[in-house]
């Protein structure tokens, strides 16, 4: 073999890939908004390679829902909802996937009228829990109330239980609306 061919292979440019599993972050982490406003839930995701984004609604792909109103933009890694309303209140979970693994992380939205958001509040408060430092966890049993620091479920409210004339429906989780009679 003739040297120079030899030094050519020697400071040929390597290029080594290693998987890395996807770290995402959602922001915002909650928010409250009222009827006929816009929405937006947002997923920075990184990963190599580069990780595959779904959403979840719920815990159902959002995917079948599209619409004018409901849209995902910026390669997915935006949910933005126009005109909400009430049934649009929810955990939005962003799930990054790679070869290396898999990262999720949830973004909930309430949707409620100030009235009722006023109301929730003062008759939260007189339970001694707070709207803003609860975790709002949606199954198909009901919705389960949560402190976040401690761990523990504050209330477990059952599909079937009557909360402020309303009833709360696997389809429809009004969760700021969770003042029971």
């Amino acid at each position: 073999m003739a040297p120079h061919l030899l030094i050519w292979r020697l400071f040929l440019p390597l290029s080594l890939h290693i998987p890395v599993p996807p770290v995402i972050r959602v922001y915002p982490e909650s928010q409250a908004r009222e009827p006929g406003v816009t929405a937006g839930l947002r997923c920075h995701a990184d990963g190599i390679p580069s990780p595959q984004l779904a959403w979840l609604k719920n815990g159902m792909d959002i995917t079948t829902k599209l619409s004018k109103q409901l849209t995902l933009q910026a390669n997915g890694s935006e949910v933005h909802i126009s005109n909400v309303h009430f049934e649009d209140t929810g955990a939005y979970t962003c799930i990054a996937k790679n070869e290396a693994g898999v990262d999720e992380d949830i973004s909930s939205l309430f949707v409620e009228d100030s009235a009722r958001k006023t109301l929730a509040n003062i008759l939260w408060r007189e339970e001694g829990l707070g709207i803003g430092n609860m975790f709002y966890v949606f199954y198909e049993d009901g919705i389960k109330v949560i402190q976040p620091v401690a761990c523990e479920i504050q209330r477990h409210i059952k599909p079937s239980e009557k909360l402020l004339a309303l009833q709360v429906s696997r389809g429809a989780c009004d969760s700021l609306h969770m003042i029971h009679s």
